[in-house]
């Protein structure tokens, strides 16, 4: 069925848009904070490394 009023097509396209845009921007964020969080976990021992270098 066809809907014959324009404007409910027009927001259902808008709704597929909106939802398409939140899941890249979601994709985005996580890749973000998966790659923060990598780095942190590799800058940890560099950190134990120099703490414990310095205080021996």
């Amino acid at each position: 069925m066809v809907n014959r009023k324009a404007g409910k097509f027009i927001n259902k396209k808008e709704k597929r848009k909106t939802g398409l845009l939140r899941e890249i921007k979601y994709e985005i964020l996580d890749s973000i904070v998966i790659e923060s969080l990598i780095r942190i976990i590799l800058w940890i021992p560099r950190f134990i490394f120099r703490f414990c270098k310095n205080v021996f």
